[in-house]
């Protein structure tokens, strides 16, 4: 092809015809253009399939993980309803000094109020922002969804620890002993654990009564949260079952 329009332009120049040269010389450079525009929309059209058919990839690695985060919220909610009711009863009845509904509860062996982790699957959400692929995605919705999801599980986490943490100082402290005693009896009776709530000015009754509330405040909290939290992961994976479906 080369060796025919140079072929041309020799003959146009042979017989000196300057001004068809020129426009055959400003065609040929048109030409050019036009085939290096194509080359650069092919080679554009290209990387933007490898981009997306990589975002895709990593769109369904997260998708596996938020259901996994999902299964694990689910049964969070679960559990703490249940320990909800179980406080929530406990404190009913040491408020209103019911020690039938107390002495129930203790002969069930009452643990206080129990705060549920999650575990994120985050794997692909941390890759995601070490190599900056997350900023890079093709829908922004889903870059500040995931954010906003993965931030307020990591609060939710901490919260949590900080809870926790606090609830078991004074719930599992020394000043409970005579409680875990009692608790860790095999062979407790109804009796025994008369004796105990008998003395309602004990520091052990009252930190039993004082600990009913704050953990409850806890637990609901903490439900609040899971339920947010949930909802939220819902949200995020729809999106992204919504852009896979549009990837290319």
């Amino acid at each position: 092809m080369l060796r025919f329009f140079s072929k041309i332009r020799k003959s146009l120049l042979d017989e000196g015809k300057a001004a068809r040269y020129t426009k055959y010389a400003i065609g040929e450079i048109f030409l050019v253009v036009i085939g290096i525009l194509i080359a650069l929309y092919i080679n554009g059209q290209f990387n933007q399939y490898q981009e997306r058919k990589v975002e895709k990839e990593i769109l369904f690695k997260l998708h596996s993980e938020l259901e996994s985060d999902y299964q694990q919220l689910k049964t969070a909610i679960e559990d703490t309803k249940k320990y909800i009711e179980i406080v929530k009863g406990f404190k009913q009845a040491i408020f209103a000094d019911d020690e039938k509904a107390m002495i129930r509860y203790i002969m069930n062996n009452y643990g206080g109020a129990q705060f549920i982790r999650v575990v994120s699957s985050n794997i692909t959400f941390e890759e995601m922002i070490s190599s900056g692929k997350l900023y890079n995605l093709s829908n922004e919705l889903l870059t500040s969804s995931c954010i906003a999801y993965y931030k307020r599980l990591e609060r939710y986490s901490q919260a949590l620890q900080q809870s926790r943490s606090e609830f078991r100082a004074v719930f599992h402290g020394g000043d409970m002993n005579e409680y875990w005693l009692l608790y860790l009896q095999d062979d407790k009776t109804e009796e025994d654990v008369m004796k105990f709530i008998k003395d309602k000015e004990s520091k052990v009754y009252k930190l039993l009564k004082q600990t009913s509330g704050w953990g409850l405040l806890n637990l609901e909290g903490a439900l609040i949260e899971l339920e947010a939290l949930m909802e939220q992961n819902r949200k995020l994976t729809e999106i992204i079952k919504s852009e896979v479906e549009m990837s290319p």
